[in-house]
């Protein structure tokens, strides 16, 4: 159990750590003996209906999995890691980007006629 999260277990089926009250890796389908549903206490302005957990694949892995691919490419790219002390200025670098993501929002409200 990790410090400070009282529902995330160990599955010793699928070797993952999950946070939730059922583990999550697709190919397993444990459940924990101890079962805790998730609460909403604290979550204040939270209008949203806690998630229903599925048999779709997990996104954190999928992020993970799309940070490895990035990494990858800017080995690549630039024949290096994004280090620290780089020279560039990562705010910067981070606010061109942002302004990136803001036009592709933009042009998928424009193409569904948001």
């Amino acid at each position: 159990m990790v410090a400070g999260l009282s529902n995330f277990r160990f599955c010793s089926t699928c070797m993952h750590d999950h946070l939730g009250y059922r583990c999550t890796e697709v190919r397993c389908g444990c459940t924990w003996a101890d079962k805790q549903e998730p609460s909403r206490a604290g979550r204040v302005g939270d209008s949203q209906p806690m998630p229903t957990p599925n048999d779709t694949s997990d996104v954190q892995a999928a992020v993970i999995a799309d940070i490895e691919r990035r990494r990858e490419v800017g080995i690549a790219r630039y024949g290096t890691p994004l280090q620290p002390h780089n020279g560039r200025n990562a705010l910067l670098d981070l606010y061109e980007e942002l302004l990136d993501a803001a036009m592709y929002v933009k042009q998928r409200l424009i193409e569904e006629g948001a």
